[in-house]
């Protein structure tokens, strides 16, 4: 038998909290998993992480920084810049980031056009 550490008090906050975010994720159910369904690109970087026996989690934090990067308008040059710097960085820094960006354009088989960003850098 278990015994709770948490007093009536906390145990009842606790359990508003755990019930108030819970209700929340009711309400919210279709968006969040037609978000998780649309997503291809997680889905597919998915599929690579396993591919190519990556560590689990290199898919999300791979999409996490290509979009934090991707996110930044190309008008705030500066800050622009020094996100695709850091993200750069990060593949050069991390073997399984830079292995899951190599498969992934690999596979997508991009068209050299959509390869060049307004300023014609060519995006990796």
């Amino acid at each position: 038998m278990s015994t709770s550490l948490l007093t009536d008090p906390q145990q009842s906050q606790s359990q508003t909290k755990t019930d108030r975010a819970y209700a929340w994720f009711l309400e919210n159910r279709d968006e969040i998993l037609q978000i998780i369904e649309t997503d291809e690109l997680l889905r597919t970087l998915q599929n690579l992480e396993l591919e190519h026996h990556l560590p689990p989690t290199t898919a999300q934090r791979f999409k996490a920084l290509y979009d934090e990067a991707s996110g930044v308008s190309e008008q705030e040059e500066e800050r622009y810049a020094a996100t695709w710097d850091a993200y750069h960085e990060a593949l050069d820094s991390d073997q399984n980031l830079a292995t899951i960006a190599r498969a992934y354009g690999e596979s997508q088989g991009m068209p050299l056009y959509e390869r060049l960003d307004a300023t014609g850098t060519f995006i990796f």
